[in-house]
């Protein structure tokens, strides 16, 4: 039997990043969310291949069993899956390719799903190790 979710949410599976995610959406008013984690997140829709094909075969399963409408997706600094902060010549620099990141992913989700809203969101830790995430799209 199928259900209505409120979002299907793309995220990395970095642990530093799990509870402020969960804050955040419910921040947005969101507490039934179907979760995909990936390590790299939004980063597994940029290349056609296996992990592109599985992901979409998850979006499919939250739009079609889940009627979901709304499709969040969370990329973040320092991440594992771009080979961490040392691997950018400095922080505008990184912030700057993650915005790219989604942007680009956000597009190849919308030629697909045209009719889903479309959301994308940078995490960003602070030197206390904060989190908080700027609405790039």
């Amino acid at each position: 039997m199928s259900h209505q979710v409120q979002a299907v949410a793309l995220t990395c599976v970095d642990y530093r990043f799990r509870l402020p995610f969960q804050k955040f959406l419910a921040g947005l008013q969101l507490t039934e969310v179907d979760h995909i984690a990936l390590a790299g997140g939004a980063k597994g829709l940029l290349s056609p291949g296996a992990v592109q094909d599985e992901l979409f075969a998850n979006f499919e399963i939250a739009f079609n069993k889940h009627a979901v409408e709304r499709v969040i997706l969370i990329n973040h600094q320092d991440c594992g899956g771009y080979g961490g902060s040392g691997s950018f010549a400095g922080l505008d620099a990184e912030l700057d390719f993650q915005r790219a990141q989604l942007r680009q992913a956000v597009s190849t989700l919308g030629v697909r799903y045209p009719e889903k809203r479309i959301e994308a969101y940078l995490g960003r830790l602070s030197e206390a190790g904060e989190a908080s995430f700027e609405k790039v799209i």
